[in-house]
């Protein structure tokens, strides 16, 4: 087994007000890793990041817009998704939302009716499986 040896250095300071006296380094002979050392058992999580298996997805900007009646979004996919929406309006404020529907891999088309909205500056946000992508939409 290979050994890591690391270079340890402590600083002794007789004084630590006094920046100007002199130093002593002392050295800790020894002091190394192996292989060993670097080995987990089987089931320790270790450390790190966990993997996050996110979907793949495009969706495109609304159209027309600016919009009257019904806006229009396409959603591609590469596997089927769960997929929602929400409107809220310039200040934050939600003024629809709707419910989870679930949609195959492919390209997905859908149709979001807004002729009870006023007109003025909204954003949609789409929550595919958790994850979120916003886009602007202007209503006459």
């Amino acid at each position: 087994s290979d050994k890591y040896i690391v270079p340890f250095v402590v600083e002794g300071l007789t004084d630590p007000a006094g920046v100007t006296n002199p130093v002593q380094f002392k050295y800790i002979p020894d002091f190394y890793y192996t292989d060993a050392d670097f080995v987990f058992p089987v089931g320790n999580p270790g450390v790190g990041i966990a993997t996050v298996n996110r979907v793949e997805a495009a969706v495109s900007e609304i159209n027309p817009n600016p919009v009257q009646e019904t806006a229009r979004v396409m959603i591609s996919l590469e596997q089927p998704a769960r997929i929602s929406y929400s409107i809220s309006t310039a200040t934050g404020q939600k003024v629809l939302e709707s419910s989870t529907v679930k949609l195959n891999a492919g390209a997905n088309y859908l149709s979001i009716p807004v002729s009870n909205l006023h007109s003025g500056l909204y954003f949609v946000t789409f929550t595919i499986d958790n994850e979120k992508v916003t886009r602007k939409m202007l209503v006459k």
